[in-house]
Formats: C-alpha cells, sequence, structure tokens
C-alpha cells in the first residue's frame, strides 16, 4: 500500500514536468502487470520497455509451504551448522518486518555459538552466518552485509 502511495506522489509529479522532459523509471523485479500499473500510475506515456532474462544461475529460487519455524528450517539450519561459509548464501524473503524477524531469531537460537564463523568471535554482521535486511536496517549494516 505505501509503495502505491508513493508511486501516486510520483505520478503527481510527473503531471508537472513538461512533457518534452524524458523520464526513466528503473526496477529489478516488476512483472509485467507491475509494468503496466507502474506505467499508467506515473503517467507515462508510450514508454520504451527494455527486459532482461533474471535467471540467475548462482540464484536457487524455491517456494514451499510453511508449517512452523522448526519444520521449515531446521534442516537448513543443521547443515549451515556443519557446513558453514560453505553453505550456499540462503535469501528468505518474509512478508513483514515481524516475520523475517521471527525467522532470524529462530536461526540465531538454534545456531546457538555457531552462529558465528568463526565461533568465539563478537556478534556482528561480518562474522554472521546469517543477516537480515529489512528497509530500516541502517546502511551502514546494509554495505556489510552486501560487501559479504
Amino acid at each position: 500500500e505505501t509503495f502505491r502511495y508513493v508511486l501516486t506522489r510520483i505520478g503527481e509529479v510527473h503531471s508537472l514536468i513538461p512533457s518534452s522532459v524524458h523520464v526513466m523509471a528503473l526496477t529489478a523485479t516488476a512483472t509485467q502487470s507491475d509494468r503496466i500499473a507502474v506505467t499508467c500510475t506515473i503517467g507515462l506515456k508510450s514508454p520504451y520497455v527494455l527486459t532482461r532474462c533474471s535467471t540467475r544461475f548462482n540464484l536457487v529460487y524455491s517456494v514451499g509451504s510453511f508449517k512452523s519455524l522448526p519444520d521449515t528450517f531446521k534442516e537448513s539450519a543443521d547443515k549451515l551448522r556443519c557446513e558453514k561459509i560453505e553453505f550456499p548464501k540462503p535469501i528468505i524473503y518474509g512478508r513483514s518486518f515481524g516475520v523475517c524477524a521471527d525467522i532470524y531469531l529462530y536461526l540465531k537460537d538454534h545456531l546457538g555459538l555457531a552462529f558465528t564463523n568463526p565461533e568465539d568471535v563478537p556478534d556482528i554482521p561480518k562474522f554472521r552466518l546469517i543477516e537480515m535486511f529489512t528497509s530500516v536496517t541502517e546502511s551502514y549494516y546494509k554495505s556489510e552485509i552486501l560487501d559479504l
């Protein structure tokens, strides 16, 4: 809902700009229906749309049903504890901050001392085997997470 509100505001600003001024809208995640909605909401007329295949061979995408935190994440957490930095880096999407926090805290609790690598270092982002990245994560930590 916040996203739609922001788009509406962008559309308002765009309506004040002379038609001779070119506007660019960029996204890395929009589906075709999202692109149409954005085009209409912002008020773009006959936009040039450039799309690229989003397939990345180093990323694996899967969707599974959620039963409980242990049922869903215990196996991965156990493998992470054993394989540490050799474990493929997972990206887990949660629809809200609360869901992300619940998953993060479950994994942190389940991993115990194995939450960091090596195990005897401070609990700071550069040593953590997992990290939570949200819109409210401070820029400094975002940089550290992305540089890992």
